[in-house]
C-alpha cells in the first residue's frame, strides 16, 4: 500500500536530516504540522466557518513553504485537497496542487486521484446547476404561458356568458 511507501520515505528523510541540527529541527516541525493536518478533517467538521478553516490550512501550507519546513511526504496537501472536495472548494484544491508543485513535491497516484475527484465533482455540480437553471427558466416560461392561457380562457368564458345572456334576452323579447 502507498502508506507503507510514505512511511519509508519519511524514515529516509528523518535519517538524512537527523545529522544536521537546523534541518532536524525543520524535520521535527514538519512532523508537528503533519499531525495538525491529520486533525484537519475533525477541525473543519467542527468549525462553523468551514471555508475559512480550509483557507487557514492553505495559508499554513504556504507559510510552511516560506519557512522551508521539511515535510515527511505529501500527506498535508492530500488531506487539504480531500477536504476541498468534501466542502465544495475546487479552486482551493487547484491552488493546493500548485503550492505542492511549487514546493517540489511530486504528487503520487493517490493525491492525483483526490485532485481529479474534486475537479470531476465540481464539473458535475456545475453541469447540474446549469441544468437546474434551464429547468427553472422553462418552468418560468410555462408559468407565464399558463397565466396568459388562463386569462384568455377567463375572457372567452365571460364573453360567452355575455353572448348567452344576450341571446336569452333576445329570445325572451321575440316571444313577447
Amino acid at each position: 500500500p502507498s502508506y507503507l511507501q510514505e512511511i519509508k520515505s519519511a524514515q529516509k528523510i528523518a535519517q538524512k536530516y537527523s545529522l544536521v541540527p537546523d534541518m532536524w529541527a525543520k524535520c521535527l516541525l514538519g512532523q508537528c504540522y503533519a499531525l495538525w493536518f491529520i486533525y484537519l478533517p475533525t477541525h473543519v467538521r467542527a468549525s462553523p466557518l468551514k471555508v475559512r478553516a480550509l483557507q487557514t490550512a492553505y495559508d499554513l501550507l504556504k507559510k510552511m513553504e516560506t519557512r522551508k519546513v521539511v515535510l515527511p511526504d505529501e500527506m498535508c496537501h492530500r488531506i487539504l485537497m480531500q477536504m476541498c472536495g468534501q466542502y465544495g472548494e475546487p479552486v482551493l484544491a487547484v491552488r493546493v496542487l500548485h503550492e505542492m508543485k511549487k514546493a517540489g513535491i511530486i504528487p503520487n497516484a493517490v493525491t492525483y486521484g483526490y485532485y481529479n475527484k474534486v475537479r470531476k465533482e465540481h464539473s458535475e455540480k456545475m453541469g447540474l446547476q446549469e441544468a437546474l437553471e434551464k429547468q427553472n427558466k422553462s418552468l418560468q416560461r410555462f408559468s407565464e404561458v399558463s397565466s396568459l392561457v388562463t386569462r384568455e380562457y377567463e375572457d372567452l368564458r365571460q364573453h360567452l356568458q355575455l353572448e348567452q345572456d344576450l341571446r336569452k334576452q333576445a329570445e325572451s323579447y321575440a316571444h313577447q
